[in-house]
């Protein structure tokens, strides 16, 4: 009963599978003739609860810029220690649109964390990076974007189309700087 209500039933049934995992000897000695005691329960049951538990599921439940460098995560559980190095803080340098993020980590100096008026954990990082307001980071301007006058960008490309011949090519060294005439 113990094992179908922890899941550990197996092709070999329950008793393989308790004897696997560790949980009881596989020596023989199953039946009527060896009953466990009621400390031996209480031991088996300890162990199973405690391996079944395991860590707490925890989450990030807020994420605020403080300062222009400086991020705080509240967490939804209280931690009693925190591996700085556990967490990566990470920004998307590509389009959203696109579906294509292209994330890419924020550059952590120090870490620190506290407890919260709720009990919660918050972890505070100050970046090498300087952040925006909302916690938005500035994607720098991409090389080669388009910052001249449109109208003579427009009337260079209508001269360049116009030294095109009938078959597609170009004749080289022309002076596409003006239409063809």
């Amino acid at each position: 009963m113990i094992a179908r209500a922890l899941d550990l039933t197996d092709s070999k049934g329950s008793i393989g599978a308790v004897v696997r995992d560790g949980y009881m000897s596989g020596k023989g000695g199953f039946g009527m003739k060896s009953m466990v005691t009621a400390a031996e329960a209480d031991e088996i049951i300890a162990r199973i609860t405690a391996e079944a538990q395991g860590a707490p599921d925890v989450r990030i439940v807020g994420a605020h810029a403080i300062a222009s460098n400086v991020v705080a995560l509240t967490l939804n559980a209280k931690l009693a220690e925190v591996d700085f190095k556990d967490f990566a803080l990470s920004y998307q340098m590509g389009s959203w649109k696109s579906l294509t993020p292209a994330f890419k980590g924020l550059q952590l100096k120090k870490g620190a964390a506290a407890t919260n008026q709720f009990g919660n954990t918050v972890v505070f990082f100050e970046t090498v990076e300087q952040l925006g307001e909302s916690a938005t980071y500035a994607l720098p301007e991409k090389p080669g974007a388009f910052s001249g006058d449109l109208a003579q960008a427009v009337q260079q490309a209508n001269n360049l189309v116009s030294w095109q011949m009938n078959h597609g090519g170009w004749t080289k060294a022309m002076p596409y700087d003006r239409p063809w005439n």
